[in-house]
C-alpha cells in the first residue's frame, strides 16, 4: 500500500495527489492530507521494523524536507494558513514521535528547525470547541519534546475542554452543538497529563495511540 501511493507523489516526495474530488480546502491541502496519512501508516511500519523499513522513512523525509521549506513554491500550508493542515500536524507530530531514533534523529539540522517552525504556527490559534483541540496538544506536547516553542496555556485550555465535553456513544459535543466522531481519546490524554512531570512525549504519544487503536471503539 505504501509503495502504490508514491505514483500519485510530487518529485519531491511532498505532496500526494490522490485521486478523487477535491476537498472543501483544495488540491494542495489534499496533498498534504496524503502525505501526512500516508506517513501516520508508514510511522508504524517503520517503528516495527527499524531496520527492514530504511527506503520508508528515506522516502518520507525527503517529502518532511520539500513541505516545510519556505523556499518550496509547493511548500504545505501552515496550520496557520489553513484549517485541515491543523489535523495534518497531529498526524506528522504522532509520526515522528514514533519514528524518533529512526528518522527525526538522523534529519538534517535544517529540517528540523523547518518542521519546529511549521509545528509552532499552531500556538496560539484557536480550534474548534471540540476535541479539534487536541490536535493542538499534541503536536504543542511534540514540540516540548524536540526543543520547539509551546504554550502552556493552549495544553492546559485544550485538556480542560476536553475535560468538560459531554460523551455518548463516541459523540464529543461541545458548548455550541458542533460535533465529530472519533475513537476514545481519554487514555492518550491522561498519559499526555502524566508526560507533564515524568516521561517524553514522544514516548507517551506512541503509547497513548497504540492504547487507543487495540482497544477500539467503545
Amino acid at each position: 500500500m505504501l509503495r502504490s501511493v508514491q505514483r500519485y507523489a510530487t518529485d519531491d516526495h511532498a505532496n500526494l495527489y490522490l485521486p478523487g474530488a477535491n476537498s472543501h480546502y483544495g488540491p494542495h491541502s489534499d496533498s498534504l492530507e496524503g502525505f501526512a496519512r500516508t506517513f501516520l501508516l508508514a510511522s508504524f511500519r517503520i517503528a516495527g521494523d527499524p531496520e527492514g523499513t530504511g527506503w520508508i522513512a528515506d522516502w518520507y523525509a525527503a517529502g518532511l524536507d520539500a513541505g516545510t521549506n519556505p523556499a518550496n513554491p509547493d511548500r504545505w500550508p501552515t496550520p496557520r494558513e489553513v484549517q485541515q493542515a491543523k489535523v495534518e500536524a497531529a498526524s506528522l507530530a504522532v509520526g515522528l514521535a514514533l519514528t524518533r531514533e529512526v528518522l527525526w534523529e538522523k534529519l538534517p539540522p535544517r529540517v528540523k528547525e523547518q518542521l519546529i517552525a511549521w509545528f509552532e504556527t499552531v500556538i496560539g490559534e484557536e480550534y474548534p470547541p471540540i476535541n479539534w483541540v487536541w490536535f493542538q496538544i499534541v503536536v504543542e506536547m511534540f514540540l516540548t519534546s524536540v526543543g520547539g516553542r509551546f504554550s502552556n496555556d493552549d495544553i492546559d485550555a485544550g485538556l480542560a475542554l476536553h475535560d468538560s465535553l459531554h460523551r455518548l456513544c463516541q459523540l464529543e459535543r461541545s458548548p455550541v452543538g458542533r460535533s465529530e466522531r472519533y475513537p476514545p481519546e481519554r487514555p492518550t490524554k491522561r498519559l499526555f497529563w502524566h508526560e507533564r512531570s515524568t516521561r517524553t512525549a514522544a514516548d507517551l504519544m506512541s503509547m497513548g495511540l497504540v492504547m487507543n487503536f487495540l482497544e477500539g471503539p467503545r
